[in-house]
């Protein structure tokens, strides 16, 4: 296990749902899909039911919340699969939607390799996907990512790779790319569907340093192209020269060695993060490695209420 980037201690922390949990979850949710379980309420009775009949899940919950919260990634092992367990387990963190969760939209997303598919070609082919934030274009991309490996690559290939904004920081100033990153920290930068999409696109900042830990929305081919379109076309175009600067900035201290944390999740691994704090990426896919990462999309939510009546049958 990789260290953790800002101490000694393993990085992302690891944290075991028992095998009482775990099938008291399957028991009580095993037979619900993702449609029973859009509406917010519906997750929100899920968890109340499964934190007072789900033998350890309350335990868990505290200390996957503060997981994510202390360390901005946490991987759950010995997790269920099926979509309703899944759904019931991720309501810890946040409400899951399928925004945005692939195309159609659904609860939960099943990424594996498919050479045809036209809607998230670098999810669902087999080069590397470079490090980046999930729902970057949108105006508020989701708070919170879960990915549980249903089938790791039988070959060892498709490695998550994972970087804090912190650490990231920290590899920018000490290469001296102290002009870069107060470039980074304007919110100017062009997030947007791109393509050939008319709708303007949504400025924000790449990195944010104030308060707290530092905060990331990164994705180096969208804003590349979004730049490059600004540079080619506007005569006073130096703002986007140093913006196209800045992130060139990023990509090489990306390469750095022993910057960006690597892991192969086994099955039942649910890996969670921070989406405004993490970025990640993956590794190339061999071809017919047998791959299957299961994706779920959460927006952060006020906590349940212990009271709420029991989740549909």
């Amino acid at each position: 296990m990789p260290a953790d980037p800002h101490g000694t201690a393993p990085w992302p922390p690891r944290l075991r749902m028992a095998t009482a949990t775990a099938t008291g979850l399957e028991r009580r949710f095993g037979a619900l899909t993702g449609e029973d379980l859009t509406p917010p309420a519906a997750q929100h009775r899920a968890l109340a039911e499964a934190r007072a009949t789900v033998p350890g899940l309350g335990a868990l919950q505290r200390d996957l919340v503060a997981a994510v919260r202390d360390h901005g990634a946490a991987v759950l092992t010995g997790t269920p699969l099926d979509d309703g367990p899944l759904i019931a387990v991720s309501a810890c963190l946040g409400v899951v939607t399928a925004e945005d969760n692939g195309f159609p939209c659904r609860m939960v997303w099943d990424i594996r390799e498919d050479p045809q598919a036209p809607e998230d070609p670098h999810a669902q082919q087999r080069d590397r996907f470079d490090l980046h934030t999930d729902s970057t274009f949108s105006a508020r991309p989701h708070d919170t990512i879960g990915m549980v490996c249903a089938q790791p690559a039988g070959d060892g290939s498709g490695r998550s790779l994972l970087l804090t904004a912190d650490r990231l920081v920290q590899a920018l100033r000490a290469a001296g790319h102290e002009d870069e990153l107060a470039r980074l920290g304007r919110p100017d930068f062009p997030f947007g569907p791109g393509g050939a999409n008319d709708m303007a696109p949504h400025r924000a900042a790449v990195l944010s340093l104030v308060d707290g830990p530092a905060r990331v929305r990164y994705r180096f081919d969208l804003l590349h192209r979004a730049l490059g379109r600004s540079t080619a076309y506007d005569p006073a175009a130096a703002e986007a020269r140093g913006a196209l600067a800045a992130i060139a900035a990023v990509e090489t201290v990306l390469t750095a060695p022993g910057l960006v944390t690597s892991l192969l999740l086994g099955r039942g691994d649910y890996l969670l993060l921070d989406n405004a704090r993490v970025l990640h990426g993956r590794t190339a896919v061999t071809a017919s490695s047998g791959r299957h990462l299961r994706r779920l999309k959460l927006r952060a939510h006020a906590a349940p209420d212990p009271t709420s009546s029991p989740a549909p049958s």
